[in-house]
């Protein structure tokens, strides 16, 4: 364990402590007021069943990871996004799908093809599609200390053991330095493969985790699904173009939930939840009344 990754265990820990000290001192005083102060239960992640993609569409655009895309889908009731995690040039962590030309493309921005990877903070300061907010690490964890009922998904893409842990690592000391240990329980880890789940648990106390298997080559579900049961992950997710009702049932049989990515029509949800029993998707576009209200539309039918 390296020194930077020590001291950051030790600031978790010495947090934890100090949280819990000051809870039992103000225990007693405050007996009285949970008595009659409501008190909102906050749903498990897996409860809600669209994951906004890259934070969901912001006024029509898609793929933005940006401030106001979390603020505008948090509003329609969104409480689960994915968002996708990047390395700048001098190696912080920021909130974007990647640095190919594409995305620059997609968020309007120049490309520089000799050095492609912006530095922090020219990140930081170049707005998306020239009107949206770019984020880092720390303003993810400011918007879990501050929307207690969201979780974030991770999208780090990254494979190998020491990106995968050099990005964590960054996640974990902004988590720390936010100062609020509960925000580890609001982020979702996806993993890539299950050597993964190791690295990541190098670097911080993450407990929610998914499996996502497309860049897994011929994966062979009924090992996935045993690898996830024994270890605690909660899901496995697919592309729909690949989902099968023999995958489906394996998974369901491990009593895992399936997740499938990127839907964004309304027809397509309805039926892979009828062909194949899917827990949730992810979408740019489609939120959780939408849902509700499929759900609502395919049991009147029944009925009928």
């Amino acid at each position: 364990m390296n020194i930077r990754r020590f001291l950051a265990f030790l600031s978790i820990g010495t947090m934890l402590f100090s949280t819990s000290a000051f809870a039992d001192e103000k225990r007693d005083e405050n007996i009285n007021d949970v008595a009659v102060e409501a008190v909102t239960e906050i749903k498990s992640w897996s409860e809600y069943f669209v994951i906004s993609h890259a934070c969901g569409a912001v006024d029509g655009r898609c793929e933005t990871n940006s401030l106001e895309a979390f603020e505008q889908n948090y509003e329609k009731g969104q409480r689960v996004f994915e968002i996708d995690f990047s390395l700048t040039l001098d190696e912080k962590l920021v909130a974007r799908h990647d640095f190919e030309q594409n995305s620059y493309y997609v968020m309007e921005q120049s490309y520089f093809s000799k050095v492609p990877v912006m530095m922090y903070d020219k990140f930081m300061n170049t707005p998306i599609n020239y009107k949206y907010t770019p984020m880092d690490a720390a303003k993810i964890v400011e918007l879990l200390k501050t929307h207690k009922d969201a979780y974030i998904v991770t999208d780090s893409k990254n494979t190998d053991k020491g990106t995968v842990e050099k990005e964590f690592l960054l996640l974990t000391e902004a988590i720390v330095k936010g100062g609020d240990a509960e925000v580890f329980d609001r982020v979702v880890v996806q993993l890539y493969h299950p050597e993964m789940i190791q690295y990541v648990k190098n670097t911080g106390p993450y407990t929610n985790f998914m499996l996502t298997t497309y860049q897994i080559a011929n994966p062979d579900f009924s090992v996935l699904s045993l690898f996830c049961k024994e270890n605690g992950v909660d899901a496995i997710v697919m592309p729909y173009e690949v989902l099968t009702k023999e995958k489906a049932d394996t998974i369901h049989s491990a009593g895992l939930e399936l997740y499938t990515h990127t839907v964004n029509r309304l027809y397509d949800t309805k039926k892979y939840m009828e062909m194949y029993g899917i827990d949730g998707i992810y979408s740019d576009i489609i939120v959780e009344e939408d849902i509700k209200y499929i759900t609502e539309k395919t049991t009147a039918e029944t009925v009928k």
